[in-house]
């Protein structure tokens, strides 16, 4: 396969005083895996921030069918469109580890919206990050094959700012191929085999269990 133009996301790192608006803002919540705490149908009003553990977002067929969108760790916002937009959203959110979030409600949200500039600033490059992400899963669905989907994910996951050998990238999260897997929608020897062959390419390496993406 050869290269292609799937440019990796912005690097999305918060900064710590937004870290302490939201600490003294929000409601902690330290959670088990496998919680969900956002249902598909519900009109949720919280906005969650990922301190540490990994959280799953996803969507549920009618039939009950799983397809996960994306895997979360620490240091990233969580949330259904019904938090801002005051509608029914689609989504679950769920832990896959012992996971603490902060949430943060909606009216909480439009008094900091309008009281800090840091703030408003964080909530519209997160909205960018969303748009930019469901851009990137609908060219997968639409264009690409599982294969091509496995190394978009890994593409658009890695850290340009970090380099090992000076064309080597890390991911920014320690995807496992399960992970990948149902992200993808494939099974998990199809992932492996498929992630095999990119390896083969020179695409993509593991060492040290840490997936890196060639530059």
């Amino acid at each position: 396969m050869e290269q292609t133009g799937y440019q990796p996301l912005g690097d999305y790192t918060f900064p710590e005083n937004i870290k302490k608006i939201i600490q003294e803002n929000g409601t902690r919540e330290d959670l088990d895996p496998g919680v969900i705490f956002q249902y598909p149908g519900e009109n949720s009003e919280y906005l969650y921030y990922i301190e540490q553990g990994k959280v799953l977002l996803g969507i549920w067929s009618d039939k009950g069918e799983e397809r996960l969108i994306e895997i979360l760790g620490p240091n990233n916002f969580c949330a259904s469109a019904s938090v801002l937009a005051s509608v029914p959203d689609r989504i679950f959110l769920q832990t896959d580890a012992p996971t603490v979030l902060y949430k943060i409600n909606r009216d909480k949200i439009k008094q900091l919206i309008h009281d800090s500039e840091e703030f408003r600033d964080m909530i519209i490059q997160y909205v960018s990050t969303i748009l930019i992400r469901m851009t990137t899963l609908i060219e997968g669905i639409t264009f690409l094959n599982c294969k091509e989907r496995i190394y978009q994910l890994l593409k658009v996951s890695m850290n340009p700012n970090i380099s090992v050998d000076k064309v080597w990238h890390p991911i920014r999260y320690p995807y496992s191929k399960m992970d990948i897997a149902r992200i993808v929608g494939a099974s998990r020897p199809t992932t492996s085999r498929l992630f095999g062959e990119l390896c083969a390419e020179g695409l993509i390496r593991e060492i040290n269990h840490t997936i890196q993406v060639r530059e």
